[in-house]
């Protein structure tokens, strides 16, 4: 990055989608000219709101490339520390999952966490899957998250969204519509 930086020399204008990974840049690579132009900015959305009721089980979702590093291992300790708490869930994977992770999700199935794998998704089947999930997790470790658009149409089809606190998640998401946790206490915090 730091050539890119030197190309563009003292007139070029850096474009980031927050502030925060604009100030970052801007520390690494001493530049002083840049713009967060967040996914935001185009999109209008109400407050996030269920058709919840108290007689199906929770639906907990997880959209994202199904990997370690996105947080497969983390949702599926959420999953069991809510069902400990009592409450049924129905939890809901899709993506493309990597050996380690179905390795995972198979041994959770065999503790009897209630577990649908459905693969990659898009187009309708990914709006149906929004609209199914009461809440939509991405307890992510990778450390230059930056924008989730999985995050913003999570909140958009009405999910409450929960994620680790990592890149520049908190940005993403909104006051109402979700919440942030650190990664050590995403899982109990998020249970609550």
């Amino acid at each position: 990055m730091a050539w890119t930086a030197r190309l563009m020399g003292k007139k070029g204008v850096h474009l980031f989608l927050s502030k925060k990974m604009g100030q970052e840049f801007s520390s690494l690579y001493y530049t002083r000219r840049w713009v967060a132009a967040s996914n935001w900015g185009r999109l209008n959305f109400a407050t996030a709101t269920t058709n919840r009721n108290d007689v199906s089980p929770l639906a907990i979702g997880f959209l994202s490339n199904v990997t370690l590093v996105k947080g497969i291992d983390t949702f599926l300790h959420l999953v069991e520390e809510v069902t400990k708490r009592g409450a049924r869930v129905r939890a809901l994977v899709a993506g493309g999952m990597d050996p380690q992770a179905l390795e995972l999700v198979e041994n959770a199935m065999k503790r009897g966490v209630e577990v649908e794998a459905l693969g990659p998704i898009y187009g309708s089947a990914k709006a149906e899957f929004l609209a199914s999930c009461d809440v939509l997790a991405l307890p992510s470790r990778y450390r230059n998250e930056a924008e989730p658009l999985v995050l913003i149409e999570g909140q958009l089809a009405g999910c409450l969204v929960i994620a680790t606190d990592i890149g520049t998640i908190s940005q993403t998401v909104c006051a109402g519509n979700g919440h942030t946790w650190s990664e050590a206490s995403f899982p109990s915090e998020a249970a609550d």
